[in-house]
């Protein structure tokens, strides 16, 4: 991707895009929920999603249907896999202004869980994970 593409959709990204270790329910794990990085950019312009889509295939690309009548047809760009994060946030990063902080952080969260999976696929949550999700919670908060 070029320098200037990475500066243009970084710009999206700090208006746009959310950066989230979210929690979610899951049986299997002692806490009774899992935590998970995710990387989201959301917009009504299909042709600006399918732009950044080709730039960076790594995104899954969702369709939100209107809510109501007056609303419009949404898309979503998700990345949740944590490599593809790390590659996502070092290519944009530079470019960044509004949502560095969220990204230093993800970044943080991400290489600390693919070095725990290195020696245990399951590797339980730890304190610093908890403390990493709700450090994000507060910094998504001030970007109200």
């Amino acid at each position: 991707m070029s320098i200037e593409d990475c500066a243009y959709i970084a710009g999206i990204f700090d208006g746009e895009g959310t950066a989230q270790i979210q929690t979610h329910r899951s049986k299997g794990c002692r806490l009774g929920y899992n935590i998970s990085p995710r990387i989201q950019i959301p917009n009504n312009n299909k042709s600006l999603i399918d732009w950044i889509h080709e730039k960076i295939p790594e995104f899954t690309l969702w369709k939100r249907s209107p809510r109501k009548i007056t609303h419009a047809t949404s898309y979503v760009l998700v990345i949740s896999r944590a490599d593809n994060i790390i590659e996502f946030i070092n290519q944009i990063f530079p470019y960044l202004i509004v949502k560095r902080e969220q990204c230093k952080l993800i970044l943080e969260y991400c290489h600390m869980r693919l070095e725990k999976r290195k020696t245990n696929n399951n590797a339980p949550l730890g304190n610093q994970e908890i403390e990493m999700y709700n450090k994000m919670k507060i910094l998504n908060r001030e970007g109200e």
